[in-house]
């Protein structure tokens, strides 16, 4: 359990004002590993319940608790959200800079919030939060070098284009400054967009990683990854310290329609699929003996 995690009833006490008091707060189902800080906003709900009227019944929160009562955001709110759709729940509250990304799922209103009091104010009807509208998928794509532009290299210009329409993986082998990383990062724009499905998917894989920053949740665009060659093993494929992140394959996940969708990624807390279709363009330049 990390440091984070172990740390909330501090916090928590804080920023709801009820130090000093002893609370046990149940954490269902045992087996399953805690981490991060986006429980704080539920258990400072839950704790202000017990004082005064507020229906917590039918909604859900994510968020992180500062110290002044300032609801703060966290990673991996939208795969939340996702799973929280599937099994019923229709309202939820998230950190104001968390909303978009939320309002991304179907079928549950999202509203997002500054401060615990603004929560709790909410639930109480002392104050009236409208709903976060669901943003469009699409709008402009991520800046991607255009095939078009590359001068000469004919041949590798239709290699790229016959792995781009039959979905296959790539190996260039040339001299330093040849033109191979180019070459490599043109690729992306020769694929067409996701499916809204898809492109969720990803997305919520760069919501788990808090990486969205780098890439819009709206985009549709097939996400493109350029690892150094040194990127450590659990880098790559995923895993880490704690509960498995994804790593570069997942985050360049759904760049190809295949059968078997996902990984198997085993560590210290449990196992755990990654999502990992992609396709591999790979550079190399050959020693010179």
């Amino acid at each position: 359990m990390l440091a984070s995690f172990r740390v909330a009833p501090q916090r928590v006490a804080t920023s709801a004002d009820c130090s000093g008091q002893v609370h046990t707060c149940p954490f269902p189902p045992a087996e399953v590993p805690k981490e991060g800080t986006g429980f704080d906003l539920a258990i400072a709900l839950g704790l202000l319940r017990t004082e005064r009227e507020m229906p917590l019944d039918e909604v859900a929160c994510i968020g992180e608790l500062a110290l002044d009562g300032g609801v703060r955001g966290v990673a991996g709110v939208l795969p939340m959200a996702r799973r929280l759709a599937v099994s019923g729940v229709r309202n939820l509250i998230v950190p104001a800079e968390n909303a978009t990304e939320a309002a991304l799922v179907e079928g549950i209103s999202v509203v997002g919030v500054d401060s615990l009091a603004m929560a709790a104010a909410h639930l109480q009807g002392r104050l009236r939060l409208e709903p976060v509208t669901a943003p469009v998928l699409g709008g402009p794509a991520p800046d991607a070098l255009d095939l078009a532009t590359v001068r000469g290299q004919a041949l590798a210009k239709r290699a790229l284009e016959i792995a781009a329409a039959g979905r296959h993986n790539l190996l260039m082998l040339g001299p330093p400054v040849a033109g191979k990383t180019m070459l490599a990062r043109a690729f992306a724009g020769l694929l067409p967009d996701l499916g809204s499905d898809d492109a969720l998917e990803v997305a919520a894989l760069y919501s788990l990683r808090g990486r969205l920053a780098d890439r819009p949740p709206t985009s549709l665009r097939p996400p493109f990854r350029s690892p150094h060659h040194s990127v450590s093993r659990a880098g790559l494929i995923g895993g880490g310290a704690g509960i498995a992140q994804p790593g570069e394959v997942s985050l360049a996940h759904v760049t190809v329609p295949l059968p078997a969708r996902h990984q198997t990624v085993q560590t210290v807390q449990g196992r755990v699929l990654e999502p990992s279709l992609l396709m591999m363009k790979s550079a190399l330049t050959p020693r010179l003996r």
